[in-house]
């Protein structure tokens, strides 16, 4: 974080935005609901990702001199988002994933995945797609007189 503190200009603000796991949920549960979920997990652990880095995002940026930090969850879900919009994103960031692994699910589990994001607008299933949106400002630097 330090680097990236000393390569902007003062006055700039950052915005850093990610997928906050402990906001990824789904109401009832679901299977596919979960092989996404291990999908996430599996690309963050093989790739050396922290999946719960927004938690720790806010600390890292104060010591690393940044002000004016805030954090909101966006609430990507099933009642804030056109429903076409969500299911497009999801699955894009699905086969995302699976091009990044080259490809760790099978054909079946895809297909679980791909009729449970198809049915979202006929079920009763709450998806939230939990993104975290921190904002930081690299202070003008002060003279001490």
């Amino acid at each position: 974080m330090g680097n990236l503190f000393e390569a902007i200009k003062p006055g700039a603000r950052i915005w850093i935005i990610d997928l906050d796991m402990e906001h990824y949920t789904c109401q009832p549960p679901h299977p596919a609901f979960d092989l996404i979920k291990r999908l996430i997990r599996q690309f963050c652990n093989t790739h050396g990702r922290n999946f719960n880095i927004g938690r720790q995002l806010i600390s890292i940026l104060k010591n690393a001199g940044f002000t004016s930090i805030t954090q909101d969850i966006e609430p990507l879900n099933t009642d804030t988002v056109k429903m076409p919009l969500l299911q497009k994103f999801i699955m894009q960031e699905v086969d995302a994933y699976q091009a990044a692994l080259q490809y760790p699910l099978s054909n079946d589990e895809m297909a679980m995945i791909a009729n449970f994001i198809g049915d979202l607008p006929h079920s009763k299933t709450f998806l939230n797609y939990g993104v975290t949106m921190i904002s930081a400002l690299k202070p003008h630097a002060r003279l001490d007189l």
